[in-house]
C-alpha cells in the first residue's frame, strides 16, 4: 500500500505548486497635472501636460501587450462642462475660473470619461522585460475674457480612471492636480485724451475734461495720482482734479471709467503776444496697487 500512496501525494504536491506560479499584470496611470498663470485679457491659455500608463507583469508567460483607456471626470466642483477651479474652494463667480481637459493643443477635442473622448493606447513588453510604460500628451485650456475674478490660486482635482483589456481586475483610479494663478494686475486703457482749453485773455473761465479706463483685479484696492495737479501755460494758471478728488478705488475686474477735469480761472491776462497762441504741457498718471 505505501508504494501506491507515495506517488499520489507527490502528484498532489506538484499540482499545487504549479497553481501558485500563475502571475498577473498590474497597471497605474499618473500625471503631473497642470499649473497655469491666467490673465483675462490674454488669448486662450493652453498648458501641455502628460499622462503615463505604467505596467508590470509577474513573468514572461503573461501577455506581451494590452490595450488601455484613461478617462477623466469633471473634477471636484462638477457643473457639467467646462470644469471649474475654485479659490479656496469658495463659490461665487468671482472665486471660479473655468477650464477643461483636451486631447489636442487646439483645445477642440475634449478628454472625457466616455467613448472616443478617452485617451487610449497599447502597452507592449519588450522581450523578457517585466515592466513597460507609455506617455501621452494632453492639454489644459482656459478661455480668455473671464473678468471679475478675485486674485489668488484656484485649484481643482480631476479623477482619472484606467481600464485594461487584461490584467488588473478592477479599474485603477488616480488624481490630476490643477492649479491656476490669477495675479493682481492693473492696466490703463483707454488712456486719457488731451485736455484742450480755449481761453481768451482776461476772459471768463475755461473748463475741459477727459476720461481714462482702469482695469484692476476684482476686490483689489488701488490708488491713482498725477505728478502735478496744476501748472502754467502761456502765463495762465490751470488746475487739475483727478476722479473728483477720490484717489482710492477698488478693482472690479472690468474697466472703470475715471474722469480728469481741468480749469483755468477767469480774468488772467496771459503772455500771448499774437492773435492766437498754443502750448502743451505733459503730466504723468500713476496707478499703485
Amino acid at each position: 500500500m505505501r508504494p501506491t500512496i507515495r506517488p499520489m501525494l507527490l502528484t498532489a504536491f506538484l499540482l499545487f505548486f504549479g497553481s501558485g506560479a500563475q502571475a498577473a499584470i498590474t497597471c497605474n496611470a499618473s500625471s503631473p497635472g497642470f499649473s497655469a498663470y491666467y490673465v483675462p485679457a490674454d488669448p486662450i491659455n493652453v498648458t501641455q501636460s502628460t499622462v503615463t500608463v505604467s505596467c508590470t507583469r509577474g513573468s514572461v508567460a503573461d501577455a506581451a501587450s494590452l490595450t488601455f483607456n484613461v478617462a477623466v471626470n469633471n473634477g471636484l466642483y462638477t457643473a457639467g462642462n467646462p470644469n471649474q477651479a475654485r479659490r479656496g474652494g469658495a463659490g461665487g463667480a468671482a472665486n471660479r475660473i473655468t477650464y477643461d481637459t483636451y486631447k489636442n493643443s487646439g483645445c477642440t477635442t475634449l478628454w472625457t470619461g466616455t467613448g472616443l473622448g478617452r485617451i487610449s493606447g497599447t502597452i507592449t513588453f519588450i522581450g523578457t522585460s517585466l515592466s513597460a510604460a507609455t506617455t501621452t500628451s494632453w492639454w489644459g485650456c482656459i478661455t480668455s475674457g473671464q473678468t471679475g475674478k478675485n486674485s489668488g490660486t484656484f485649484t481643482d482635482s480631476v479623477r482619472m480612471t484606467l481600464t485594461l483589456s487584461t490584467g488588473t481586475p478592477t479599474p485603477a483610479t488616480s488624481q490630476i492636480a490643477v492649479s491656476i494663478v490669477h495675479p493682481v494686475s492693473c492696466t490703463i486703457a483707454p488712456a486719457p485724451a488731451t485736455l484742450v482749453f480755449n481761453y481768451t485773455s482776461l476772459g471768463g473761465a475755461s473748463n475741459a475734461s477727459t476720461n481714462f479706463g482702469a482695469n484692476c483685479t476684482n476686490g483689489m484696492p488701488y490708488t491713482m495720482a498725477l505728478d502735478a495737479y496744476g501748472g502754467t501755460l502761456l502765463g495762465l494758471n490751470y488746475t487739475l482734479v483727478l476722479n473728483g478728488g477720490t484717489l482710492g478705488m477698488t478693482g472690479t475686474g472690468a474697466v472703470q471709467t475715471i474722469p480728469i477735469a481741468g480749469s483755468i480761472a477767469a480774468g488772467q491776462a496771459g503772455t500771448c503776444a499774437t492773435a492766437t497762441c498754443n502750448a502743451v504741457q505733459g503730466h504723468t498718471l500713476t496707478i499703485t496697487y
